[in-house]
């Protein structure tokens, strides 16, 4: 890539067509070309996006599709809700856990 912080859609899409280890984990994945075409419209900025950004919004992406998978009630239907209370619970102290972390981090960096 051409720089550490920043990837180009062009580059995006040459890895994705020409990288057999890409092309392995996308389809472990489930993403395909029109996920990062997705991904590419909605992040860009001047023809690039973010790595870390890119790789934030593939995660989520992720999360999303497994709590879909998974979001079944005791009779095994579908049910309305996006998370399961256990599902949305575990996301709560993990959110708490996080920003205590940033916390710390501002507090270190204000010290500085």
């Amino acid at each position: 890539f051409k720089s550490d912080r920043l990837i180009s859609c062009d580059e995006i899409f040459e890895a994705y067509s020409t990288d057999e280890k890409m092309k392995e984990a996308c389809s472990i994945l489930g993403m395909g070309n029109q996920d990062f075409i997705a991904l590419c419209e909605a992040f860009e900025d001047n023809g690039e996006v973010e790595i870390d950004g890119l790789i934030e919004a593939i995660g989520i992406i992720c999360l999303q599709a497994y709590y879909r998978d998974i979001n079944t009630d005791l009779l095994a239907e579908e049910s309305g809700d996006v998370l399961r209370p256990i599902d949305a619970l575990f996301f709560q102290f993990s959110l708490k856990d996080a920003f205590y972390g940033w916390q710390e981090v501002e507090k270190k960096l204000q010290r500085a």
